[in-house]
């Protein structure tokens, strides 16, 4: 028997052993990374957090897992959420103190509206008295 482990069987060529970098789908995913072409999946869930913001839904979590350039769009997304919430928390807190001082002016034009009508009846009073004097 022989020492050679290949003997009768062509094996020199390149192709014929080691890692195949060219059927990982790790790489399939980096190549398509490279040429602009980002994971479907997580385009899907920015574009399903931007509907939810959309709907007036702001306590969505945002995931920021990542330095590249959708990381910096999940980023910005997120910074964007916090900045409507704070801006619908003001306007709300505005119309409250609004409605609230509305009332109160409502209350003092109630008063006023009584003490006109006090010193009309009162002036009233006082030209009938010139009259009969």
């Amino acid at each position: 028997m022989s020492e050679v482990w290949n003997e009768g069987y062509f094996t020199d060529v390149g192709y014929t052993y080691g890692y195949y970098r060219d059927i990982s789908p790790t790489f399939h995913r980096f190549c398509l990374l490279l040429r602009g072409f980002a994971s479907n999946q997580r385009m899907r869930a920015i574009a399903q957090t931007l509907d939810r913001i959309a709907e007036g839904r702001l306590s969505n979590r945002v995931r920021i897992d990542r330095r590249d350039e959708i990381g910096q769009v999940e980023a910005g997304l997120a910074t964007m959420q916090v900045h409507v919430k704070v801006m619908i928390d003001d306007l709300t807190q505005a119309a409250t103190l609004m409605h609230s001082h509305s009332q109160g002016l409502h209350q003092l034009m109630s008063q006023l509206m009584e003490r006109f009508a006090q010193q009309s009846s009162e002036v009233t009073g006082v030209s009938s008295a010139v009259e009969q004097m």
